[in-house]
């Protein structure tokens, strides 16, 4: 599942492009959750949810919009934690770049949870 600019949130089966970078994080596709998830991803598909610009060019400038019509790939990627691990973002308040992603997924790896060790 990903959000393309010009065709709003799409599923693929294939990368069509090599990751930069890969973290394995958990997800069972046959959990309740992991099918909660993916129903919801398929629903944005069917409903054909479109690009957020919006969010994608005044994030750079610190300003957060809101859209549940329209999606950007940080955005669609973060509701793994939300949907899937219940883990609420701290970053709620903002608009949540690829790198701030990046860093909240190894973050995660890690055992760190809302800034703190979870050991």
């Amino acid at each position: 599942y990903e959000a393309k600019f010009f065709q709003g949130v799409t599923v693929s089966y294939k990368h069509h492009k090599e990751p930069v970078k890969s973290i394995g994080l958990p997800f069972d596709s046959k959990s309740i959750r992991g099918k909660q998830l993916i129903n919801f991803y398929n629903h944005l598909v069917r409903k054909r949810a479109g690009y957020d610009y919006l969010a994608a060019i005044f994030g750079f400038f610190g300003y957060k919009t809101e859209s549940r019509k329209r999606w950007y790939c940080s955005e669609l990627t973060d509701l793994y934690f939300k949907l899937y691990l219940g883990v609420n973002s701290f970053f709620s308040r903002t608009t949540i770049s690829p790198k701030t992603f990046l860093a909240k997924c190894e973050a995660y790896s890690i055992g760190l949870k809302d800034g703190q060790r979870q050991d």
